[in-house]
């Protein structure tokens, strides 16, 4: 847990550093830094991607932050939609090129407001309505037969 990932780097600073124990809030924000999912356990995932991120520049790590938070709400989104990824993707991608441009991104963000929730569910509704109807002439049809 998170007592053992105190002690190690403790150990590790004193013993291959050669520096001085780290105070507790040191060794309190560097786990949190390196366990993001607060798990206590550090797996060497997150050890990499804790790495990596400290090689990165302010700059980055806050644009990281607004992205975060953008991600969020689209995360949200698709909870309250009962969406997936492909199916948020497909939302985004306007022209089903297999890839979304920066105007449609804006767009499908833009959608994402309460008004392009409700705008989806009836579309999917529709859609839902529609396969519907489609099994239901092909029982018919082969009862026909």
């Amino acid at each position: 847990g998170v007592l053992e990932i105190r002690a190690g780097i403790q150990k590790l600073a004193e013993t291959t550093m050669g520096a001085k124990p780290w105070s507790e809030a040191d060794l309190l924000s560097l786990t949190r830094y390196l366990d993001p999912n607060g798990d206590g356990d550090l797996d060497i995932g997150e050890f990499k991607e804790g790495i990596k991120r400290s090689k990165e520049t302010p700059a980055a790590l806050r644009f990281a932050q607004r992205a975060g938070r953008i991600m969020g709400r689209m995360e949200d989104f698709m909870k309250s939609n009962q969406m997936r990824i492909k199916d948020l993707f497909r939302y985004v991608d306007k022209d089903r090129s297999g890839h979304i441009d920066l105007d449609e991104l804006r767009l499908g963000l833009k959608e994402m407001s309460t008004t392009g929730a409700e705008k989806f569910a009836s579309k999917k509704e529709g859609l839902v309505a529609a396969r519907k109807k489609r099994e239901e002439e092909k029982v018919a049809k082969l009862r026909a037969e």
